[in-house]
């Protein structure tokens, strides 16, 4: 939801129900079929999008982020026996997709709303899995996470105070804390350093594209 708003997302309630108007985006079902779903992705690589719009309409969408994942519960459940793995190799693949859709973002943002709401989709999914394995009821599917996400986002920055963040760019609390080993000279940008100023930069490659 954060990469949402710094791209310039009006809504993700919108984004979402877009692409899963409380059905399935592909075999247009409720609980998903995935044998249905095979066929369909074979003769259309994507969704049909003025279906699902024509769904969207007729249908009353969640209002909660616990109402979200109880929808996705009823799409796509979660088995008692259903593995991690399998669905967190899958949405490391569509994070990857997400990260190619910034990648291209000046030319088609288009692409970023399908493929943030698969990673919602399978954030939901996972959610449902860690339910299901502890016998969470379908009713109160979605607690958990409601509690977990306003302690992390209190409508405030935790780390400033402010509604409206005013942090900067690079907290110092971020240096150091995912990588750790820094190399000798490393520090800085420059003729002293292993990064190349701007200036540096530009005189090295016109060498180059002359030679």
């Amino acid at each position: 939801m954060a990469l949402c708003g710094k791209v310039g997302v009006q809504s993700v309630a919108d984004m979402l129900w877009a692409k899963f108007p409380s059905i399935c985006a592909y075999c247009q079902r409720n609980p998903h079929d995935p044998d249905v779903c095979s066929d369909m992705k074979a003769e259309r690589p994507g969704p049909n999008w003025s279906l699902l719009e024509l769904r969207g309409k007729a249908s009353a969408r969640p209002r909660s982020l616990g109402d979200w994942q109880r929808m996705f519960s009823s799409i796509y459940p979660a088995q008692q026996t259903e593995d991690y793995g399998p669905s967190f190799g899958r949405l490391t693949e569509e994070l990857g997709e997400l990260a190619e859709t910034l990648r291209v973002f000046p030319a088609a943002p288009g692409y970023f709303l399908s493929e943030a709401a698969d990673v919602f989709a399978w954030l939901m999914h996972i959610q449902n899995i860690v339910d299901q394995k502890k016998g969470t009821s379908k009713a109160l599917r979605g607690d958990s996470i409601e509690r977990g996400f306003c302690t992390s986002y209190p409508d405030k920055c935790l780390d400033c105070g402010a509604r409206v963040c005013r942090c900067p760019a690079i907290l110092q609390s971020t240096i150091g804390r995912i990588a750790h080993e820094v190399p000798e000279r490393s520090e800085g940008i420059g003729t002293r350093s292993r990064f190349l100023s701007p200036e540096e930069a530009v005189a090295r490659y016109q060498i180059m594209d002359a030679g």
